[in-house]
This record gives structure tokens, C-alpha cells and sequence, in this order.
């Protein structure tokens, strides 16, 4: 058990030391001494929390009409949050050891819950009910939304903040909300992000996948199409081999990324299913602690994919990788020649050809 606490220390250590060199110490400094605002950031919770417990008008305290004033130590703060999730979103995709260690730092300054806290303090649910929300996604930052002085102005700029830490970190805000988010809060945070956030975040990985394939991320068209719908909120893959096709589908619920991912293979043509349980996992795993987007997860199973069928030459006999009939790969090989053939093709020449031996080599089988 030391052992694996030294191990987990030390990949800790490093992420940290990793997230130092991507971040500037000015900004560091500042996430990190933000605890000594807790105190207050409680007073401004349970002020959220009474006001929320008195849904009836005539039972409401008279102190509950005035606007909940954001401290400008809040604006600063979630103003830092931004620039963090800027570099976040500078990091290149390829770049999984900085994206890793950025995220490992940020759990372990403990910056999600004060956040969404903050945001929602913020975003008082009665005035959100009228609210129309904006295009997040291209919403920028002005100077009016940081000279705001009640909540009601100031809700644009923390829907903004908790958008893009949902981008950024969706495992970490999922486990926070899964684990650590208060009662009183884990409705709110659940409605909004389902009713706000996920349609833009659907149509941001729709984006993606668009812009990947405009790009020619996944090479030839032809071999490799991805379709994704908001509709649905689905996004199928489908990975062509001599005329036969592999296909998964991606089903991503509306509160996603707070609830993970369904996978579903509907064709796994010439795959062990024992493999393809193996491609499933590596889905969800990506998905739900690796903070992946579906591109990623896209990406994976074509490199999984690619993976399987790399090397495999076409059945000296039929000339295809897959048989037509059950999708089965070429197995059986020849001691001499050591080319492999699909078993039902090697049957087929035996009969016809009356004879046990290698259609290539002419060797006894």
C-alpha cells in the first residue's frame, strides 16, 4: 500500500511541477491564496441557501428582496479563473501529459467547488427563471459585466465561468457534483447545466468532430464517417472494410457531463467481443475521469480499430480481409508459407480442389 502512495505522491508532484511551467506564478499564486475567502464565501452561501428555502413570497424575510451585492474579490477571482481556462484551452489536444497535470493541479487546489459555488451564489434561481441565456460558447467578457454591482448583472459572467470550467474540467466537475456538492445546490447546478449548458457543449463536440474531419483528421473519407446530431445527441462512427462495416454509437444525456456516456456497439464485424468490451471501457474511462471529448473518444476507437486490422494481409483465397458471411478475419495459417486464410475459405478449396494442401505453397496443410 506505501507503494502505490509513493507512486500516486510522486505523479502528483510532477503533475504540479508540469502546471508550473504552463502557468504564470502571478496567477498561481493568486487561485491558491483564495482560501483565505472562505469564510466569506460561507456567509454568502447560507444567504443563497435561506433564500432559496423560502419559495413562498408571504413567508419571505424581508432582507430577502435586497440583491445579494458580488464582493469585487469574487470578480477578481472568477476574472482568474478565465485566464486559467485560457491556457487550458492552449494546450494542444495531442498534449495529454500537460492536459493531465493541469487537471491534477486544479483538483488538488481544491478550485472547482469555489467556482460553482461562487457562480451560483450569483445566479439566484428566481431571477434566473427570466433570465435569457446567451450563446455562452461566444460570449466575451466586457468591461460592463466586471462593473456590474448586484447579481442580476453579474449572472452573464458567471454563466460564462462555470461554461467554460465544464469545458475544461468536465471529470472533476462531475465528481465534485457527484461527491462533494451540497444538497441545496446539486438540484440547481444539475437543472441549469442540463437546460444551458449541454446543448452548447452537444453542439461544441459536434463542432469538433466537423472541424477534425474538414482537417482530415481521421484520413480517408471513405474508410472512416462520423455523423453527430443534437437531435439525438448521438455520435456514430462508422469504420468500412471491404464493404462491411464496424459502427459505435456515442449517446450523450442532456446533463452530460455531470452524467457520463452511453456506448453502445451496434456492429462489431470481425472483432472478439472480449476486445470490443476492452474499446468500450477505454470510451467511458476517457470520458468520465480523463476529461476527453468525444472527439478523443472518437480518435481512440479508430486507432483501436486501425490497430486491429494493421498487419492483416487478405485471404490469399477470397482476397479480403473480412469473409462476407460471418465477418470473420483470416486465422488459420500455413506452417510453411505462414499465410493465413479464413477457415471457411481453406474448407471451400479442399473440397473443390481435393486436395490438403497450401493453395500457395502446394505443401501438405
Amino acid at each position: 500500500m506505501k507503494i502505490f502512495e509513493d507512486v500516486e505522491r510522486a505523479e502528483r508532484q510532477r503533475d504540479i511541477e508540469i502546471a508550473c511551467r504552463i502557468l504564470p506564478v502571478q496567477l498561481r499564486s493568486y487561485l491558491e491564496s483564495f482560501k483565505s475567502f472562505k469564510d466569506l464565501l460561507k456567509f454568502r452561501i447560507m444567504r443563497d441557501y435561506n433564500t432559496c428555502m423560502h419559495n413562498d413570497e408571504d413567508l419571505m424575510p424581508e432582507d430577502t428582496d435586497e440583491e445579494v451585492l458580488p464582493c469585487i474579490e469574487e470578480k477578481i477571482f472568477l476574472l482568474a479563473c478565465l485566464l486559467l481556462m485560457d491556457f487550458v484551452a492552449s494546450v494542444d489536444d495531442s498534449d495529454d501529459l500537460a492536459k493531465g497535470a493541469l487537471s491534477s493541479y486544479v483538483s488538488h487546489i481544491r478550485l472547482i467547488p469555489m467556482i460553482v459555488e461562487i457562480c451560483f451564489v450569483n445566479m439566484q434561481e428566481k431571477q434566473l427563471n427570466k433570465f435569457k441565456v446567451p450563446n455562452l460558447s461566444a460570449m466575451v467578457v466586457s468591461e460592463m459585466d466586471l462593473a456590474a454591482e448586484d447579481s442580476k448583472d453579474m449572472m452573464p459572467f458567471c454563466m460564462k465561468v462555470f461554461y467554460q470550467t465544464v469545458e475544461a474540467f468536465p471529470a472533476l466537475v462531475r465528481h465534485w457534483w457527484s461527491h462533494d456538492c451540497r444538497r441545496g445546490l446539486n438540484g440547481r447546478v444539475s437543472r441549469f447545466t442540463e437546460e444551458h449548458v449541454g446543448p452548447m457543449i452537444m453542439q461544441r463536440e459536434i463542432d469538433k468532430i466537423r472541424e477534425a474531419e474538414a482537417n482530415g483528421k481521421w484520413g480517408d473519407t471513405s474508410e472512416m464517417t462520423v455523423r453527430g446530431s443534437k437531435v439525438s445527441r448521438e455520435v456514430t462512427a462508422t469504420y468500412m472494410k471491404d464493404e462491411c462495416s464496424l459502427e459505435v454509437v456515442i449517446k450523450v444525456p442532456a446533463s452530460y457531463p455531470l452524467a457520463n456516456v452511453e456506448v453502445n456497439c451496434t456492429r462489431r464485424l470481425g472483432v472478439a467481443e472480449g476486445r470490443w468490451r476492452r474499446w468500450v471501457l477505454q470510451i467511458v474511462t476517457l470520458l468520465g475521469t480523463q476529461d476527453g471529448s468525444v472527439l478523443d473518444a472518437v480518435l481512440l476507437w479508430k486507432q483501436n480499430v486501425d490497430r486491429e486490422f494493421e498487419g492483416v494481409d487478405p485471404c490469399p483465397i477470397c482476397f479480403s480481409i473480412l469473409y462476407p458471411k460471418d465477418h470473420a478475419l483470416p486465422t488459420l495459417p500455413c506452417k510453411t508459407c505462414q499465410n493465413k486464410f479464413h477457415s471457411a475459405c481453406l474448407y471451400k478449396w479442399f473440397h473443390t480442389s481435393r486436395k490438403n494442401k497450401c493453395p500457395l505453397c502446394q505443401q501438405p496443410f
